[in-house]
């Protein structure tokens, strides 16, 4: 599912992200055994259960320039882990479930995101990104 992903950046190329996953199952069972307190707002609820919440590479919200690689990853990770549970869960649980599950990988997601964000020489002191404007015109 990653390699189906654009590459906007050699570190984003899937040969780089591949060495995340063992650390991002890591985070996220221990996410889901001890949830971080992150304000609930950081959390983005997906239109149906197969689409991840992170779908779009352009969301200004999350990174203007569009240049960062872990959105791609952690939407890829989300689509991944639906696909993994759904056929695991009751239909009595699967809500809450997923709703749980997706949860702990968005706050990482979140977290590692901004982080990444946070040291993008595409910024300016004040926070605003150089590439942003180019970014909300470009289409996928």
């Amino acid at each position: 599912m990653l390699r189906d992903e654009p590459v906007n950046s050699p570190l984003a190329h899937p040969d780089s992200l591949i060495h995340l996953m063992d650390w991002t199952l890591d985070n996220f069972f221990a996410e889901l055994r001890h949830p971080s307190t992150l304000p609930d707002d950081i959390l983005v609820a997906p239109r149906n259960p197969h689409e991840a919440a992170f779908a779009s590479p352009d969301d200004a919200a999350l990174c203007p320039c569009a240049r960062n690689p872990f959105i791609a990853y952690f939407a890829t990770a989300e689509c991944a882990l639906v696909e993994i549970l759904l056929p695991l869960l009751s239909a009595d649980s699967q809500a809450a479930s997923l709703a749980t599950a997706r949860a702990a990988l968005q706050r990482i997601a979140r977290t590692e995101i901004s982080t990444f964000c946070a040291i993008c020489q595409q910024r300016h002191d004040d926070g605003r990104c150089t590439a942003g404007h180019a970014a909300a015109g470009s289409s996928r």
